[in-house]
């Protein structure tokens, strides 16, 4: 696992490695601290991942998600990349059974705040009201709130807004 340092300052920074089942959610995380000389990539770990999975109590690859985050020194994350370490159609996902609320803010905006039971993976939003999401596509990990930001294109109601929302992710495609 290399990290890659684009900005002209180094510093320590740490890489927490998370390993989610899909069925019993989080089963363990390590902290490996590091520190990447400013515009270059550098080696911060190397092992058996088999190895690390099975000791994380993830039975294989198709039983767990890893979640990798760089926390700089201020601790706060900077960076989050999440994979599948085996093929995700082979996945045991569950059914994340994702909820939702919607809070109104100002000049044509909603709040959207996702949870969801299990990992749902690809989890994508959608509306017919013309407007964009200020994330899609993104994986969500168990009882963690996920806040997301719609900017409408034009002015609109939020009964409009609801009537035509939905969320779907890469189980609803691969397992209903």
């Amino acid at each position: 696992l290399y990290g890659l340092k684009d900005m002209v300052t180094s510093g320590k920074e740490k890489l927490e490695i998370s390993f989610w089942s899909f069925s019993l959610g989080k089963r363990g995380s390590q902290e490996i601290s590091f520190q990447v000389p400013a515009l270059s990539s550098h080696k911060i770990w190397q092992g058996d991942l088999s190895k690390v999975l099975s000791g994380a109590g993830c039975q294989d690859v198709s039983d767990c998600v890893v979640s990798l985050q760089v926390i700089d020194r201020r601790n706060q994350v900077v960076s989050e990349n999440i994979f599948f370490p085996g093929n995700p159609k082979d996945a045991k996902m569950q059914d994340p059974n994702i909820e939702w609320k919607f809070e109104e803010m100002e000049r044509s905006r909603i709040r959207v705040t996702l949870k969801c039971d299990a990992v749902a993976a690809y989890v994508w939003l959608d509306t017919n009201v013309p407007g964009r999401f200020d994330d899609n596509a993104f994986v969500m990990k168990p009882q963690i709130e996920k806040k997301i930001i719609f900017e409408a294109w034009e002015d609109f109601s939020i009964k409009e807004f609801a009537s035509s929302f939905t969320v779907r992710s890469y189980y609803d495609i691969y397992y209903k």
